[in-house]
């Protein structure tokens, strides 16, 4: 027999380029005596269905280190395969956001823990409960604990992706990530991320320890907010034997109106706008740092503001704004392709 434990866990770092992750795991299973398959979940911005809506800001492949003083290439195993790519592109999710799987196996070279990890890119930008959480990178690692007094396991199956999840403000929300563990496993679930910096938990945010459900009564804020699910599987019911522990993000958007829909994230051309109402500041993610112009306008076709941007990413400050609906235009000055993006105001 041969015992086993891994722990995930995600560090943050800083970072210097654009961020553009959004949530990540790794899993393991066991195949035969010290050899496990890998298994890299990354969920990034990206809309591999529509060629030029959103750029992909990943790789078809991803490179992964073992802990052993070695590493791998794993290559993307999901989604269809968009010529002139060689390889899946991933799989569309909602618009402007994929998940990207990427499967290898290793032997290791005997009993011994384990740092798996692999560079996830960078956190998106303006995560409520993150600070500056568009500078920090993410960085997802598994630690593996093998032991020859373990038998043989897979970790749980998550059944429902940890992203394009959405609340309502002032109403309760809860979400569970579905893991299905083996006959005769159990499963303990407890909130992570006690020790991130500049992470924080908004008051009244749960987890269910038997049933691993999300539960907040009740969101106060608007915006993007990032959890964290930490989920303990056992082998056996009457000696529990620790096999694995995993630390899943989730990614909640609040909605103040609760009348968004998934499109109004996003637009044509690769731009992601958010929060979305908005109080003051809205973040836009784009593909490109070519000049922009920036023209807002209300229902009657009024110019409220303009401004010129050369960056991936920027801001709009939308104070000055009375509440309502408005229109957001990016126009590429290079190729004078233009995009509009409906903006709600509170």
């Amino acid at each position: 027999m041969k015992k086993l434990l891994f722990v995930l866990f995600l560090i943050s770092v800083p970072l210097l380029s654009q961020a553009y992750e959004f949530a990540g795991y790794i899993s393991i299973q066991h195949i035969s005596g010290n050899t496990y398959q890998v298994t890299a979940t990354d969920y990034s911005f990206g809309d591999p269905e529509n060629s030029g809506r959103c750029d992909k800001f990943d790789s078809d492949t991803l490179r992964i280190y073992y802990g052993d003083n070695t590493s791998g290439i794993l290559y993307r195993s999901n989604g269809n395969i968009y010529p002139p790519n060689t390889y899946p592109g991933g799989d569309s999710l909602c618009p402007c956001l994929k998940a990207n799987i990427y499967i290898g196996q290793h032997t290791f070279s005997g009993p011994g823990a384990y740092t798996i990890w692999f560079f996830g890119g960078g956190y998106i930008n303006g995560i409520v409960n993150m600070i500056n959480s568009g500078a920090m990178a993410m960085i997802i690692s598994n630690t593996l604990y093998v032991n020859p007094a373990a038998g043989n396991f897979s970790m749980p199956v998550i059944t429902n992706p940890p992203v394009c999840t959405y609340g309502c403000l002032g109403q309760c929300y809860s979400f569970n990530l579905g893991a299905t563990a083996s006959t005769g496993d159990s499963v303990a679930y407890a909130l992570g991320f006690d020790s991130l910096p500049g992470y924080f938990i908004p008051h009244g945010v749960t987890v269910d320890s038997i049933t691993g459900e999300l539960n907040w009564c009740s969101p106060s804020r608007v915006g993007l907010y990032n959890f964290s699910i930490v989920f303990t599987t056992y082998v056996g019911t009457t000696h529990k034997i620790l096999v694995d522990k995993e630390e899943v993000q989730l990614n909640v958007t609040i909605d103040s109106s609760c009348t968004m829909g998934i499109n109004e994230l996003t637009a044509t051309g690769g731009y992601m706008m958010y929060p979305n109402p908005a109080e003051s500041i809205i973040y836009i993610n784009g593909t490109s740092e070519n000049d922009k112009q920036i023209t807002v306008y209300n229902m009657v076709g009024q110019l409220m503001f303009s401004a010129e941007e050369n960056q991936k990413q920027f801001t709009l400050n939308t104070s000055s704004l009375n509440d309502g609906i408005y229109f957001v235009t990016i126009k590429e000055i290079e190729t004078g392709s233009a995009y509009t993006l409906k903006l709600v105001k509170n």
